[in-house]
């Protein structure tokens, strides 16, 4: 037999799986996969201009550190380039604006997450029945 969820036993008897968790024990269950979810998502890769980046929490730190060097150099009008790897393993070389485009993309994109993490919670939080808590998606 598969393995059996928290909160649920097999019943030897009735030969079926039984539920045993309130509808807290659904609740709790249905946030912890959203949170998963949530984590996946919010390092997933991004686009910017019709290119995809990677998202991990160190390319997201990498990023943020390649802004802030673009936008000392914007503040005395030297001028900025990088070479950035994208998430095919290419290259592409960002000017400043670029570069700073790119972190307002990351940021969208991992803002576009949590609103859907909340909008899921808020569906889990409102759930009456274990049914519904189980029926939220990310």
């Amino acid at each position: 037999m598969d393995s059996i969820p928290d909160g649920f036993y097999f019943n030897e008897a009735l030969g079926q799986i039984i539920e045993v968790r309130d509808l807290d024990g659904a609740q709790a269950q249905a946030y912890a996969s959203l949170k998963l979810a949530r984590e996946a998502a919010e390092y997933a890769p991004f686009a910017f201009n019709g290119v995809m980046y990677d998202a991990g929490q160190e390319d997201q730190r990498r990023i943020a550190g390649a802004m802030q060097l673009a936008m000392m150099a914007g503040m005395v009008n030297q001028p900025f380039s990088v070479d950035w790897s994208t998430h095919d393993n290419g290259t592409i070389t960002l000017d400043g604006p670029s570069m700073l485009g790119l972190g307002q993309a990351l940021g969208a994109a991992v803002e576009a997450v949590f609103a859907r993490y909340r909008a899921a919670k808020d569906k889990v939080s409102a759930a009456t029945t274990n049914v519904e808590a189980d029926s939220v998606q990310f």
